[in-house]
This record gives C-alpha cells, sequence and structure tokens, in this order.
C-alpha cells in the first residue's frame, strides 16, 4: 500500500491523479456526506470515497492490482477486512498525520462462526474469515466436488479472535486451478464448517 507525499518532487500519474482529485472533491461539493462508510467494494479503476467528517474503509475494501483509490476527510479510518492488490495504489488525505485510525481490536467472538468468501465468484483471489470464541487447533482446506484435497490453507492451533485466510486459486503445488466450484471444509476443534467457493477464470 502506497501513502503518497502531497507535495513529491517528481509527481508521477497516479500522484497527479491524487491531487487533483483532493481539489476537485471539495471544489465541486463531492464531499456532501457528514460520515461515509464503504464496505464490500473492489476498486478496478479511479475512485474517490469524500465526506465532510469522517471515511471508513472496510470490512471487504479492496483495492485491485489496477485500481486507485482516494479516501478524503478530515478522519479517515481502516478496518477489516481490507487489502490493496500488488500495483493498486491507495491514497490518504486526512486534516492531521495521526487521524488515520488504526483499527480498534475486536472483541472475542462468542461462537464459531465461518463467513461465506469475500468476492464470490472470484478471480483470482479470495477471503475466508471466520471467528473463534477459543483458542483450537484450525484445519482448513479446499476440495474439488469429486472430494480431492486441493490446498491446505490453515493446519495449527491459533488464538481466540477474528481470523483471515486467503485462498488465491492455486493447488497444493502452485499450480492454477480451472474454472468451477471448490469447497472449503474449515475445523476448529469439535465445529466444523464448509461453503462452496466459485472460481472464475
Amino acid at each position: 500500500m502506497k501513502n503518497k507525499n502531497l507535495l513529491p518532487d517528481i509527481l508521477s500519474s497516479a500522484s497527479r491523479f491524487f491531487l487533483v482529485t483532493c481539489l476537485l472533491a471539495f471544489m465541486s461539493g463531492l464531499a456532501t456526506a457528514q460520515d461515509l462508510v464503504v464496505q464490500d467494494t473492489t476498486v478496478s479503476g479511479d475512485a474517490t470515497f469524500a465526506a465532510l467528517n469522517s471515511v471508513t474503509a472496510g470490512p471487504n475494501f479492496i483495492v485491485s492490482t489496477s485500481g486507485n483509490a482516494s479516501l478524503i476527510a478530515p478522519r479517515v479510518s481502516i478496518i477489516p477486512v481490507f487489502s490493496v492488490a500488488a500495483g493498486g495504489q491507495l491514497f490518504i488525505l486526512s486534516g492531521a498525520p495521526n487521524s488515520v485510525d488504526e483499527p480498534e481490536p475486536l472483541p472475542v467472538p462468542d461462537k464459531f462462526l465461518v463467513h461465506q468468501n469475500y468476492p464470490n465468484p472470484f478471480n483470482p483471489s479470495t477471503r475466508i474469515a471466520y471467528e473463534l470464541p477459543t483458542a483450537e487447533h484450525v484445519n482448513a482446506a479446499v476440495y474439488d466436488l469429486n472430494g480431492r484435497l486441493v490446498k491446505q490453507l490453515v493446519n495449527e492451533k491459533q488464538n481466540s479472535g477474528n481470523h483471515t485466510v486467503v485462498w488465491d486459486g492455486t493447488g497444493q503445488s502452485g499450480e492454477k486451478l480451472s474454472s468451477g466450484i471448490y469447497i472449503l471444509n474449515l475445523r476448529a476443534g469439535k465445529h466444523h464448517s464448509s461453503l462452496k467457493m466459485t472460481l472464475l477464470k
């Protein structure tokens, strides 16, 4: 993730996009909402999210490889699940250097829960978030529809709390897999959950 200096000696095209966006955002009245939450969003081009008071990015705010996203507000917060792919760029303009908030600690979950992967369908990668009320040995693996093991994602003891694992659509040896439906099986102690994930090419 790249957080650009607002007065660089040499401006890249992405930096120029950011500076122009910042000026236009307020000169054109783009920032009309007091507070803005951007979630379940994948940025694949140029996008600006501006507010008069605060902008919160997440959960599931993703900047893709070709994406340029600008967050503009006096206070900017980033919370899980959030990611910037290699090549993607995130620009933050806030009121002060310390006004970019670190995520607050999340409460310990009170039950075992596996969230549907996001995005779904996906290409090239997807995230699976899950919650553990107690420390458990976690085994998460991907299988094809014939029940064959495709990829071991997690096989370790993990503390209670919120966890995320990423599957990049490859097999155990790193080979790219064909499009189709795959099954995630996740076991944590006595708990078990399965979900369908659709890989597109």
